[in-house]
């Protein structure tokens, strides 16, 4: 696949993920279209400066509830304790507190919420997030879910049950990047 040459293959990622967020380009199939081209071509040079955020979400939660080995982190201490609904979990504080991962003992959900409120940092993760539900094996695995404005919401297909949802959802403070089991929505 070739980057388009026109202007737009140089548009900012947050442009891209508004693009993306409003519904006006479809999930990467086999072939690709010219915005899909346009939105992956941006996500080929990622800014790093915040890549730990994604790969702090991907190695303890997402992998991990992908599996159904969901477990509180053995090499961290939490950072704080919580009792919700009949179900207790922990909190954990990467970066100086400028991302915190939440994990349940039910090992049912997880998510990580950057307080971090500098628009590079959410176009980093979001890129991050991008460039992970653009790849073909997750294509094929998960569904987009239409329908909220601040965020995207993609469900597992028909590889796992209880099927699970990731999210991006932009935060006034931040992001939130979650997984959750057991999604009540029949695809």
């Amino acid at each position: 696949m070739r980057c388009a040459t026109t202007k737009l293959s140089s548009m900012p990622i947050w442009v891209s993920l508004m693009i993306r967020l409003w519904g006006l380009s479809n999930r990467i199939k086999p072939h690709f279209s010219g915005i899909l081209s346009i939105l992956v071509c941006t996500m080929v040079i990622p800014n790093f400066a915040h890549a730990g955020a994604w790969q702090i979400f991907r190695d303890n939660c997402l992998f991990p509830i992908e599996s159904g080995e969901l477990v509180q982190l053995t090499d961290m201490t939490p950072s704080a304790s919580f009792k919700n609904d009949g179900d207790t979990y922990s909190k954990y504080n990467f970066d100086n507190g400028a991302y915190i991962l939440s994990i349940s003992d039910s090992g049912q959900w997880c998510y990580l919420v950057v307080t971090n409120e500098k628009t590079e940092a959410s176009a980093d993760i979001a890129n991050e997030f991008l460039a992970w539900s653009s790849q073909l094996e997750v294509i094929d695995r998960y569904q987009e879910i239409e329908g909220e404005q601040d965020a995207l919401m993609l469900v597992s297909a028909f590889w796992r049950t209880p099927k699970m949802s990731v999210t991006l959802r932009f935060l006034k403070t931040g992001i939130l990047l979650r997984a959750a089991e057991e999604v009540d929505l029949d695809l």
